[in-house]
């Protein structure tokens, strides 16, 4: 089952998608002016741009997420070892002192 932020995502691509299509279609040669030709491409190229850069922030906030995940891990177990070999430490003060 996919995620809710991955289906989210997977629309949002597709839009761009679309989005990239219909200004392809101005390409072609339907379209004789040559400014609105640079124009659309202007604006593809800012497309393009901003699907990319919204795609690498996404991978970056996962990894990233991921990452912190398995510190606060490895934090907590570290943690979790100190104090058990500090009570093992206690008992065996306690036991010699006996």
């Amino acid at each position: 089952m996919k995620r809710k932020g991955d289906q989210r995502m997977m629309l949002l691509n597709e839009t761009f998608v679309m989005l990239t299509t219909y200004c392809l279609i101005c390409f072609t040669d339907f379209n004789g002016d040559y400014e609105a030709v640079l124009a659309m491409g202007n604006v593809l190229i800012c497309i393009t741009v901003i699907n990319i850069a919204i795609n690498i922030f996404r991978m970056l906030y996962l990894v990233g997420s991921a990452l912190l995940r398995k510190i606060k891990l490895r934090w907590l177990k570290y943690k979790r070892d100190k104090t058990i070999l500090a009570r093992i430490e206690m008992k065996r003060l306690i036991e010699t002192k006996k």
